[in-house]
């Protein structure tokens, strides 16, 4: 089974008794100021299962740096829409053999009222795939300004190429999170999931339909920081001309000390 091309990064706060009830700035948690940088340990596994034999496709590790480039030159409005850059560059396991993935990632977010607002990505590097290119109207909803505990919303339909994937957003708690940059203080931990994923994906030379599946990304962002560690899982059941397919990636960051936020 090579030349899998199935995206392999899909695609992002007081006291304990009183933070349920306490309303916090969703805004101190991302923050958007050009200059900023932030650098990831990061770790990607993938892999298929098909007939009951399990194939290796992706086992990486590497970093993942993310900047804030700039204002937008392609959304103008609203004002304030900036341009973050990711670079994830990891070794070891590319398509069942040795190798070095570079994905590179960009994407245009900025407020608009109440949201953070997703409103165009591109990605480039994807093995053996060509450039994804995608811009959202309506812009997607990823985070709001005001946030508590149980707050849920529906982010809106993220799509790559084939593949349609509805989301829902949720607050799931404020807490403290260690990594190799430090300990970070009420940390706002957001839950995006899809369970209904439909459309199809390429993957060893075929396009495979999405019979079922589901995706959750857990993030923690620090107050001040911005993303200190992530947690993404994809689970794909896949059919082409009767061949049944289990997808199942695993994709982890964590922040690294050295990281600058701009004033």
């Amino acid at each position: 089974m090579k030349k899998w091309t199935l995206v392999v990064g899909l695609v992002v706060v007081l006291s304990s008794f009183m933070v349920v009830w306490a309303q916090q700035d969703g805004a101190q948690f991302f923050p958007s100021t050009k200059g900023s940088k932030w650098t990831y340990e990061s770790l990607t596994k993938a892999v298929v299962n098909v007939g009951g034999m399990e194939i290796n496709i992706v086992d990486t590790k590497g970093t993942t740096t993310e900047e804030v480039t700039g204002d937008s030159e392609e959304v103008k409005e609203p004002k304030g829409v900036m341009v973050r850059r990711s670079v994830q560059s990891e070794k070891g396991i590319v398509n069942g053999q040795d190798g070095q993935m570079d994905v590179t990632e960009a994407t245009h977010v900025g407020w608009n009222g109440e949201w953070l607002m997703l409103y165009q990505q591109k990605i480039e590097g994807l093995p053996g795939r060509a450039t994804i290119a995608e811009k959202y109207n309506p812009p997607l909803r990823l985070l709001k300004k005001t946030l508590k505990e149980g707050d849920t919303w529906e982010v809106g339909t993220l799509r790559q190429e084939k593949l349609s994937m509805p989301a829902r957003a949720k607050v799931a708690a404020f807490e403290d999170v260690t990594v190799p940059a430090g300990t970070f203080k009420q940390c706002l931990k957001l839950v995006r999931e899809v369970t209904e994923p439909t459309g199809q994906v390429e993957g060893g030379g075929f396009l495979l339909d999405v019979k079922k599946g589901n995706m959750t990304s857990t993030q923690w962002y620090a107050p001040g920081v911005g993303l200190v560690k992530e947690e993404t899982k994809v689970n794909l059941t896949l059919e082409a001309m009767g061949m049944v397919v289990e997808f199942h990636q695993t994709q982890n960051r964590a922040l690294q000390a050295g990281y600058q936020v701009a004033k």
